[in-house]
């Protein structure tokens, strides 16, 4: 697989491109999957966790990044056609 690189740290993910400046968020979500699938943690409290001050903001966030809502990620929800988000 081929890469535009522009940092010696971008590594081809699928047809994004992962960079030092995102990982931090890329790590948050991650995390996140983590606790709403292992644990009954209020979404509140997983934000605070992840060191956001508004549950709103998570929400948006992880549904922009997942495409899925961090209560339907607990659910077990997914998307036609996209599987397992």
């Amino acid at each position: 697989m081929r890469t535009r690189s522009r940092s010696a740290f971008s590594v081809p993910i699928g047809y994004q491109q992962l960079n030092a400046a995102r990982l931090p968020e890329i790590l948050k979500i991650h995390r996140a999957r983590q606790l709403l699938q292992e644990t009954d943690l209020p979404i509140k409290t997983i934000a605070q966790t992840l060191g956001l001050e508004s549950p709103f903001h998570f929400a948006k966030a992880f549904k922009q990044r997942t495409d899925v809502s961090p209560t339907q990620r607990r659910r077990g929800e997914i998307r036609r056609g996209l599987g397992p988000v």
